[in-house]
């Protein structure tokens, strides 16, 4: 972080050792190669909702990526609220630990992200996470340089007093009749189940639609100019899912068909600016653009 030719080490989470005693709460921590703490960084904010008050105390989910901006090596972190659904995309100085500019609001937790340029000269953030007021999963891009403002999420959940969030795209994944079946309040996945497939120039999540992460799987990729968007059924939720449909209990057709895919994909919804659309409306708006 200092040119000197020598490494940092970033640590995530609570640092258990004596010799080393950190500030309250901090949740980031730089040492050096001597095991010196270099700077702690902690993030703590107030907003609200309609539905509550967000108590300003937040954890550091995940280290999502480095670059450098403005002449600063810069790396972005997400933070989650401790006791609510709040969470934020924000900028930490790596030269002292510092927070650099606004946050990036989420009404759900921001969980992974890398950065990419998508072929226009300009880094973007592409970073995955939960809305809970539509209860679906989220991913979404935002130019580094647009880390401010409020995601879109339900009139309940929405951060209040804060600008419309300038993102690249945002989408919500459906979640699938065999998670509606057990009762799951939304799908789920992993830190590390975002991927970055520079081979077919796309990007793709691995959702899991079921109580444990390796079952129930369908992987959603993306172009990079979200045009073509795919659909994979992992063969663990093809068997699961294939049961329940032959004892009637789910409806046909079965899950690794292209008729179901079809379905998965004509839920999946696009953020136009104003409201979420099907992509049929999101890429006739933006043709007309």
């Amino acid at each position: 972080i200092d040119e000197d030719g020598i490494n940092e080490v970033l640590v995530l989470g609570p640092v258990i050792d004596k010799e080393y005693p950190v500030t309250k709460n901090s949740d980031l921590f730089c040492y050096n190669y001597k095991k010196e703490l270099v700077w702690s960084f902690s993030f703590s904010d107030t907003v609200k909702s309609q539905i509550e008050k967000l108590k300003p105390y937040y954890y550091i989910q995940t280290m999502l990526d480095t670059l450098t901006l403005i002449n600063k090596k810069v790396l972005l972190v997400s933070a989650c609220n401790r006791s609510s659904f709040s969470s934020a995309i924000v900028s930490v100085d790596l030269k002292n630990g510092k927070q650099i500019g606004e946050s990036l609001w989420n009404s759900g937790f921001i969980m992974d992200g890398f950065i990419k340029d998508f072929d226009d000269g300009q880094q973007e953030l592409v970073f995955a996470g939960f809305n809970n007021g539509y209860e679906e999963i989220c991913v979404g891009a935002v130019k580094v340089n647009q880390l401010q403002g409020s995601m879109p999420s339900t009139d309940n959940y929405l951060i209040l007093n804060k600008p419309k969030a300038n993102l690249e795209f945002y989408i919500l994944l459906p979640n699938t009749d065999y998670n509606k079946f057990l009762n799951l309040r939304n799908a789920s996945f992993n830190v590390g189940d975002l991927y970055d497939n520079t081979k077919e120039n796309a990007f793709y999540i691995r959702v899991t639609q079921a109580r444990l992460h390796s079952q129930g799987v369908v992987i959603f990729q993306f172009s990079y100019d979200l045009k073509k968007a795919d659909i994979t059924i992992v063969s663990d939720l093809r068997v699961l899912r294939d049961s329940l449909v032959a004892h009637g209990k789910l409806s046909l057709p079965y899950t690794d068909t292209p008729e179901y895919k079809k379905i998965l994909k004509d839920q999946i919804r696009y953020w136009n600016g104003e409201k979420f659309v099907t992509a049929e409306q999101y890429f006739k708006i933006n043709a007309a653009q």
